[in-house]
């Protein structure tokens, strides 16, 4: 007959350790702290996520299994908010605006090339983002599909300006939970062409 220990009314931690999520990536700063826990069934609740520990927040219990005598067992967890931290992942082909000088000779039409990618990662509490604007060429407030003179954002000037210095053009935001109410907003740039 399975009898109900009163010294497990409180989870209770029977192993812990840290695991560094980013540590390959050069973040050893981001930290998710494990423990292993067990608890009589009964009086098993759950933090609320987003419940803040020293410098960390609760991101859930995970792997519950159940034994004989009413025993839940559990892995709870918290975690920091990661740094950001910044990889390239590949290559993508984009459409490349055309290249009108101020004199208004065609240079280049536009082009589908292949482009070095990265990714931006970066964290925050809760989902309200803030996402970097897009590239796109204006002109008179319409997407254009040239860079023209100084008639067009950018110019010709600064767009060519940007493919010399090799700058990096946003192309999208994803935003994505990473853990609990940890969020992550994935940046995505290709280098100017």
């Amino acid at each position: 007959m399975p009898y109900n220990v009163t010294a497990f009314n409180t989870a209770r931690a029977e192993a812990s350790w840290i695991e560094y999520p980013f540590i390959e990536h050069g973040v050893p700063t981001a930290k998710v702290y494990c423990m292993n826990c067990k608890v009589n069934v009964s009086a098993y609740t759950a933090v609320t996520i987003g419940t803040a520990m020293t410098n960390a927040f609760f991101v859930g219990d995970f792997g519950h299994s159940y034994s004989d005598g009413g025993i839940v067992e559990f892995t709870r967890k918290f975690a920091t908010v990661p740094g950001t931290w910044t990889e390239v992942v590949g290559s993508e082909i984009k459409e490349f605006p055309g290249l009108i000088n101020n004199s208004l000779v065609i240079q280049r039409r536009p082009t589908a090339e292949q482009s070095p990618v990265r990714v931006t990662h970066t964290y925050q509490v809760g989902q309200t983002f803030t996402f970097s604007a897009l590239f796109q060429v204006t002109g008179a407030s319409n997407v254009v599909p040239y860079v023209r003179g100084a008639d067009t954002s950018p110019t010709f000037a600064e767009y060519t300006a940007s493919i010399t210095a090799k700058d990096w053009l946003v192309i999208r935001n994803t935003p994505l939970r990473y853990m609990g109410n940890i969020f992550e907003v994935q940046k995505y740039e290709i280098q100017a062409r």
